[in-house]
């Protein structure tokens, strides 16, 4: 079967290459919840092989290298498992319970705004725009009830999908020579062209997938702190969420800092504390995207904004959540 794949990419290269390439991607385009574990597997299974080629390089062997990596991998995959699961899950639960309360508070700032400052917030306007939040917030709710019917079928889906990630890690990382080399020999022998491609591709999802862990880590760290420090409810959730929303650039900070201005103003009010929470967020994004992604990212990723939002966009209707990540 191999022998027969090889000769048919050898007598039409470029044809059978881009249909390697298409189908995968048709693939995801018609169904992307069961890739979940594929690829996060594949990409966390990258990153391990990075570690195990350091010990490697220090005279350890393929086996002893592997066994090393696996099982700190496995070690600190359990201890976030558990440590961070239960916390941000429990979180999730008194947001839900607290929905109600989030909505009363909501209608008493919206006429407190409108009573005080009717210029900037004229009555027929704001009226709409609180309807609008409201019927929001309540959808959430909706879908979480609606949802919580099919609970069982769920968390047994993302159980299944966290129980496989190992395993197929496993295999990956390894095994991750002769998988490389199976594509090797499929592959042509002579096309510059291709190989050059992939050189390049290979480098810049290298810095690309790199830069943006650590800055997942650094920006969740950074908010939870700071929503700590306020004392700001579901402080653990919304410093996740927010590191989260640096992987889809531009939108996904516009989209997380409105829960953020809504939690904020209803714990603190329209108080001189709210306004240094919203001073101190805002100094950490523009931080984040004027010193640590420039630091992170370097010259890997050289792209107009518009470029950037028009890829988030297209890319993420087209491929779902894998299309917001690689977007870029």
């Amino acid at each position: 079967m191999l022998d027969f794949i090889k000769k048919l990419v050898k007598s039409n290269k470029e044809v059978m290459i881009f249909a390697f390439i298409f189908l995968p991607s048709f693939i995801v385009c018609v169904e992307t919840s069961f890739l979940f574990p594929i690829l996060t597997s594949i990409i966390l299974s990258y990153f391990l092989y990075k570690i195990q080629k350091v010990f490697l390089f220090l005279g350890m062997t393929v086996g002893t290298s592997f066994a090393l990596v696996y099982s700190l991998f496995l070690a600190l995959f359990l201890f976030l498992f558990f440590m961070f699961g239960p916390i941000v899950f429990k979180q999730l639960v008194i947001f839900f319970n607290d929905l109600p309360f989030i909505i009363q508070k909501i209608k008493i700032i919206t006429y407190r705004l409108m009573k005080e400052y009717p210029i900037i917030f004229p009555k027929e306007q704001t009226n709409l725009l609180f309807s609008n939040v409201i019927f929001y917030v309540q959808s959430i709710g909706k879908t979480v009830i609606s949802a919580s019917l099919l609970s069982i079928v769920i968390l047994t889906k993302w159980l299944v999908y966290l129980f496989f990630i190992p395993i197929l890690m496993f295999f990956f990382l390894k095994d991750y020579l002769k998988i490389m080399n199976t594509f090797r020999i499929v592959m042509p022998e002579k096309s510059e062209f291709w190989k050059n491609i992939w050189f390049n591709t290979y480098i810049q999802i290298n810095n690309y997938i790199r830069g943006k862990i650590i800055e997942v880590i650094i920006v969740s760290i950074a908010n939870y702190i700071l929503f700590k420090f306020y004392k700001l409810a579901y402080a653990g959730l919304l410093g996740f969420i927010v590191g989260l929303s640096v992987v889809i650039p531009y939108v996904g900070t516009i989209v997380v800092s409105i829960p953020i201005m809504f939690i904020g103003a209803i714990q603190l009010g329209l108080s001189n504390k709210f306004f240094y929470l919203l001073l101190f967020y805002l100094a950490i994004q523009f931080l984040d995207g004027n010193l640590l992604v420039p630091i992170l990212f370097a010259e890997a990723v050289n792209l107009h904004p518009i470029t950037i939002i028009l890829s988030v966009v297209v890319l993420g209707f087209i491929f779902k959540i894998y299309g917001l990540f690689f977007a870029i």
